[in-house]
């Protein structure tokens, strides 16, 4: 322990006597806490006459820690071992026989706590603390305190807050390892610093009694449904509070160290959790810690969801499973569902539950689960049993709560709880796991009963339109070998896009359950007894007026309510049962009148249910807060924060009364001040006791490290309170509700009253992983995504879909430094992270995101000692703008219209088709054909409708639209009647009718007429294996080219004779283009061997060949101007200019008439296999290759944005460092085998490169 220097502070009080013992949750808690102030003078700390430094601030430290453990909802009975007045504080000896006295004394199941401020000494064989003789005892041994515990049987369970120098080496032993892994420690260990640190001024101590007061004042919650705080989310939360300290005080860093496996550990009881509600208690059914093999405890499953909605309890309490459950009436939809779940011959594969919000879908899913699911179905009898029939379904349901997952989460659920795991598939982020393809293959082989999942609120997704077409549409049309299904799906959805196509199927085969369908009569019906099994037998005879009334209110069809009846319902007698209410439930007529006066809204149901409550000014500023609550929902400390923005002021008066005008109402004396910042811990208080009382509104979850997070019951409520969200007036002028809320959140991580940035290092979960989604809905997302601390800060998996949403250049500059690495970044530490974007930054020439990279702010993280200057061989041309991952496998046909937006098509070995936004990296619509690998596509325009041509592995064409990829209404004739095994796909405008040319497996060219009015037409015949085949339009006709494995390229004209003989090549041709060079039409091809030649197509004359060879086959080309202007008749002054793609990685740019290079584009990590140039301003160019990615790359109009110089084209495999006339030389040897020489004062070429 160091001291900064300073004032003696007050000397601290004498000890207080120790309070009662405590009775929480049964255990016998004690703690000791021991400081040591001053240091006897000791020659080996200085001079004789000098001792360690004094520790003035010991005292304070003991006293606010045992404070803290003292205060009831932890109940410890407190040791202090501090100094008194003037004296020093304990020996060593002293202090060592104080701990040890009460490491023997305690017993076994005694919970102990030890506290120590001290200096802290490392000695050969472990740590020691230093007593007031500054001296180090065998007593004094910290390696001795955990001996006592660990190393003798009947010993109390200890947690050690070592407040000392080096402590960390007290947390760090092989030993300690070895016995968390088989769960026998006794002794842990939470140290203010890692071995090699130092502790400075008690400032653990300090962040440990901060949080220990957070929680009590819950201010700071962990998970309800745990009865202890958990051991490394606690640690967790004194890292960060002793980070804020240190920042704010300039101090020394220093890193909290607990036991080995920081991540991982039982659930310990050293403190109560103050938040524990029994009835959100894990049910004793479930295993308490998650294991594999357990499908009820996959995050996704959710199986909470699914028993509260069937306890039937929204607006009171939830109780426990064992009481009667309160789902009522739907006896129809009951019967229906069950006997569907039940299968049997001729049962669909598709039923759908749907109806308005809050009309009761969860309820109805939840009860039919809980009875049919083997793992449930005892536990929650209570629940299910007043339905009043047993319900089965073999195999056991698979459970999938959807609200706020994505596809990729949804899929790795259904992988692993239906065991789809097998070799070649492998278990990283981006991998199969994620991968639809891996769950339908396991399905197909299944030989058993197709299983049923059970899938609720699909509208409440991240992107219900991608879970909708890229699993569920799968699910639902596709057979197993057998002519079983895959599965068969129940399905809970409000009728929205996009679940109506999925909704229409189920109506058309009478598998659908509209709740909405239900007559009002029956609907009062079912209202009624709800109402009266909600109010309870013990509200007496005239309770059923009140219920009798409610019920016909709302069922009223000409005055039905917005949400759904039974959620109004439920709320509604929640309110009624107050105790400032409930008198009028004891006469008939008053409780008539009570039910007919329900409100049709939520909003006046709030306002019945806090009306005059003492905090109802923070009433709907909470409520909107939560609303706007992405994910799972928010922390208290972000509702605090974000409710301050849709607060108005209270008065400046100290008094008002009850029945006060609101704000703004014409009155002098009613002044609002809100010139000064309202305080934050205060209102957070205020907060957390509106929480409690706003219980039957909330749902309160914990995220995945552990905190309580809340949200709103229902998401209708949700949806009406952001449509009515007002900013308050602390909030800017003119910002939106969004802006307000993103304002709020992004406030909480600056300073108060400075003008300082965000301290980025400062983001907690909830922002990590949702800040971007707020910045998005607020547009703000631009000068966030710019923000290098946010960059480096936030989670990977939830930033890299969003970096689509960049639209300036900036941004999208910023976007494209990210996705290089995007890979990467999943599986690094923050600090890793900020060095791979300032080399990927440097790489592209983003100067000052690098620089910023390397020189973070204040609270923003750790400044780079040796940022970047500059890079190459680096794999990543400048001209690079962003890369688009792919998760199931690599492209294997690229195309994109001439005319029209910014669009590419991609088809995948899986089967996949996707339409992107080029210039932004978005998805537009993805269609997954199950018709096999996509070999060919081809766009064109079809009556101003712009269309792709897709061949798929049965070799059979078929046309969609672009971008929705939707199937065209049915031509009276067939398109392509007897298409098959069509290897090549162009389409081609003939006379101004739209065409397309297919080269079959048959060796046929083949002529189809797109309007379906023509006869096809054969143009050549006896063809080799195609490999390569394109069209071009003029003014004279069509042009078609086609090659094969022959080596020879034959031309055609379908409006003339055949072009002349036969094109000989003198290699295998790979790829082919067809272009207009000085006005006359050229055929450009790439061949096996590496090379680019242009050939004229009147006269098959050999123009130009490339003056150097890629370093394997050309696999692709395209004109650098891809619309069919410039292939007609480009500038003669500007010149045309080719890409290729190549076995080699790279794209290069040659000038077709001198076969020069003229620039290259490298960044692909293997074959580059496709072209396509989507119309575009400023221009891009897409390329596809082997990896499962596609690069947009930026091409200037005046010349192409290359990196300063390429570099090896292939790894680097050694470096050398020399010196060469006076200069220091970098020498570089690569796979590629060549040796580069670089001069490293100017990052460029020295020499041409020298073959190995």
């Amino acid at each position: 322990m160091t001291a900064a220097p300073g004032t003696d502070p007050p000397t601290a009080p004498a000890p207080a006597p120790a309070p009662p013992e405590p009775s929480v949750d049964g255990l016998v808690r004690s703690a000791l806490s021991v400081g040591v102030r001053w240091f006897a003078p000791d020659a080996e700390f200085g001079l004789d006459d000098e001792g360690p430094d004094p520790l003035l601030f010991a005292a304070e430290r003991v006293t606010a820690v045992a404070s803290a453990l003292e205060l009831p909802c932890f109940g410890y009975r407190c040791q202090r071992l501090a100094p008194e007045d003037g004296a020093d504080g304990p020996t060593a000896d002293q202090l060592g026989d104080a701990v040890h006295e009460r490491l023997t004394t305690s017993g076994a199941d005694d919970i102990l706590i030890v506290h120590v401020v001290s200096h802290g000494v490392l000695r050969p064989t472990g740590l020691y603390v230093l007593g007031s003789d500054s001296m180090h005892t065998a007593r004094s041994s910290v390696a001795g305190w955990l001996s006592a515990v660990e190393d003798f049987p009947g010993r109390p369970l200890v947690l050690f807050l070592l407040d000392l120098c080096h402590a960390g080496a007290a947390a760090r032993l092989e030993w300690q390892l070895r016995r968390m892994l088989d769960g026998s420690n006794r002794a842990w260990v939470i140290a203010a610093s890692a071995e090699a640190e130092m502790a400075v001024d008690g400032r653990f101590s300090e962040a440990v009694a901060d949080v220990l007061t957070a929680l009590a004042e819950r201010r700071l919650q962990f998970d309800p449904s745990s009865p202890h705080i958990g051991f490394h989310w606690f640690a967790d939360e004194v890292r960060k509070q002793l980070r804020k300290t240190t920042e704010a005080r300039d101090g020394l860093a220093q890193r909290v160290t607990v036991n080995a496996l920081d991540t991982m550990g039982p659930e310990l009881p050293f403190l109560p959790n103050p938040g524990y509600r029994a009835a959100d208690a894990r049910p004793a059914h479930l295993p308490a810690a998650p294991m594999a093999s357990h499908p009820l405890l996959d995050e996704v499953a959710d199986p909470y969801h699914f028993r509260r909605h069937a306890q039937g309890r929204a607006g009171l309490p939830v109780g426990p499973v064992q009481e009667r459950g309160l789902f009522t009436g739907r006896k129809a939809e009951v019967d229906r569902i069950a006997q569907w779940l039940a299968g049997g011959p001729g049962t669909s594969r598709l039923m759908v539950v749907t109806g308005s919000p809050g009309a009761g879908k969860s309820a109805l899913l939840g009860v039919l689960l809980c009875a049919a699911h083997p793992e449930l179905r005892e536990s929650t009898r209570a629940l299910w049993e007043p339905l009043g029939q047993e319900v089965s379904a073999h195999p056991p349901p698979l459970p999938v709560h959807a609200r706020q997952r994505t596809l990729a989460e949804v899929v790795r659920s259904l992988v692993r709880r239906t065991g789809s795991s097998g070799p070649g598939w492998t278990d990283s982020s981006d991998g199969p796991e994620t991968d639809p393809r891996r769950l339908i293959e396991a399905l197909s082989r299944r030989a058993d009963e197709p299983p049923v999942v059970v899938l609720d609120a699909l509208d409440e997704a991240r992107d219900p339109a991608d879970l909708a077409r890229g699993l569920l549409q799968p699910l639902t049309t596709l057979d197993r070998p057998d002519g079983l299904p895959l599965c068969r799906v129940l399905l809970a959805a409000r009728e929205e896009e996009p679940c109506l196509s999925l909704i229409a199927d189920a109506r058309r085969n009478n598998d659908l359950v509209d709740l909405d369908a239900v007559g009002h009569e029956a609907l009062e019906g079912d209202l009624r007894a709800y109402v009266e099994r909600l109010l309870g037998q013990e509200q007496g005879e005239h309770a059923a007026a009140f219920a009798a009334a409610t019920a016909h209110a709302l069922a009223d069809p000409e005055h039905a309510p917005a949400t759904g009846p039974h959620l109004i319902a439920a709320l509604y007698t929640s309110y009624a049962l107050q105790e400032r209410v409930a008198p009028a439930l004891d006469d008939p007529e008053t409780a008539r009148l009570l039910g007919e006066q329900v409100p049709r809204d939520l909003p006046g149901l709030l306002d019945l249910q806090f009306a005059g409550d003492h905090t109802h000014h923070l009433l709907r500023p909470v409520l909107t807060a939560l609303a706007f609550a992405q994910g799972d929902g928010l922390p208290v400390a972000l509702v605090a924060a974000i409710a301050t923005a849709f607060d108005t002021p209270r008065p400046t008066t100290d008094a008002t009364p009850a029945d006060s005008s609101p704000p703004g109402a014409d009155d002098d004396s009613y002044a609002l001040d809100d010139t000064e910042p309202p305080d934050l811990q205060a209102q957070t208080a205020e907060v957390v006791q509106l929480l409690d009382e706003l219980g039957v509104f909330l749902r309160t979850v914990a995220d995945d490290r552990g905190t309580a997070l809340y949200r709103l019951l229902h998401q209708s409520i949700a949806d009406e309170l952001r449509a009515q969200a007002s900013p308050g007036p602390r909030s800017a002028a003119g910002e939106t509700a969004e802006q307000a809320v993103y304002t709020a959140l992004l406030d909480t991580l600056r300073e108060p009253g400075t003008d300082d940035g965000p301290r980025w290092a400062h983001l907690d979960d909830y922002l990590r992983r949702h800040l971007a989604q707020h910045a998005i809905d607020a547009d703000r997302f631009d000068a966030l995504c710019t923000d290098p601390g946010f960059l480096v800060h936030a989670d990977p998996d939830r930033l890299d879909p969003e970096l689509g949403h960049a639209a300036s250049e900036t941004a999208r500059s910023a976007a494209a430094v990210y996705r290089t690495s995007a890979h990467v970044h999943r599986r690094t530490p923050d600090e890793i992270r900020r060095h791979i974007l300032a080399i990927d930054a440097v790489r592209q020439g983003a100067r000052t995101l690098a620089d910023r990279l390397a020189r973070p702010g204040r609270g923003q993280g750790v400044p780079m000692a040796w940022p970047p200057q500059w890079a190459t061989a680096s794999r990543i041309s400048a001209a690079h703008a962003f890369t688009l991952p792919l998760s199931d496998d690599r492209v294997t046909a690229l195309a994109a219209p001439a005319t029209g937006p910014s669009h590419v098509v991609t088809g995948t070995r899986s089967g996949r088709l996707r339409v992107w936004d080029a210039r932004h990296g978005r998805v537009r619509a993805t269609l997954d054909l199950a018709r096999g690998e996509i070999t060919a596509l081809a766009c064109t325009q079809l009556g101003g409708q712009a269309v792709v041509l897709v061949v798929a592995a049965d070799g059979v064409p078929q046309m969609l639209t672009l971008p929705g990829l939707e199937p065209l209404p049915a031509p009276a004739a067939p398109l392509f009647p007897d298409a098959h095994g069509v290897r090549a796909l162009a389409c081609v405008d003939v006379v101004g009718r739209p065409m397309a040319v297919t080269a079959d497996a048959d060796g046929r060219l083949l002529l189809w007429d797109l309007l379906g009015e023509l006869p096809v037409e054969e143009l050549r015949a006896g063809l080799g294996r195609t490999t390569a085949l394109a069209c071009l339009s003029g003014q004279d006709g069509p042009l078609v080219a086609v090659a094969d494995d022959e080596d020879t390229v034959r031309l055609c004209a379908p409006l003339g004779e055949s072009a002349g003989t036969d094109l000989r090549h003198p290699c295998g041709v790979t790829a082919l283009t067809l272009t207009v060079i000085g006005g006359r039409p050229s055929v450009v091809t790439g061949g096996a061997d590496g090379h680019v030649r242009l050939y004229d197509a009147a006269s098959h004359a050999l123009l130009a060949t490339s003056a150097t060879a890629h370093d394997g086959p050309v696999y692709a080309l395209s004109p650098m101007d891809g619309s069919p202007q410039a292939r007609q008749a480009p500038d003669e002054g500007a010149g045309q200019r080719l890409l290729s793609g190549s076995s080699n990685g790279t794209i290069r740019i040659w000038d077709p008439t001198l076969g020069t290079e003229q620039g290259r584009f490298v960044g692909h990590m293997g074959a580059v296999t496709a072209l396509a140039r989507p119309p575009s301003q400023p221009p891009v160019l897409v390329s596809a290759g082997l990896e499962a990615a596609l690069r947009v790359w930026h091409i200037p109009p005046d010349r192409p944005r290359t990196a300063p110089e390429p570099g090896h084209t292939s790894w680097v495999t050694a470096l050398a460092h020399a010196e060469l006339d006076g200069r220091t030389l970098l020498v570089s040897a690569g796979a590629d085998g060549l040796l580069h020489r670089w001069d490293l004062e100017q990052g460029t070429p020295y020499g041409a490169p020298v073959p190995t």
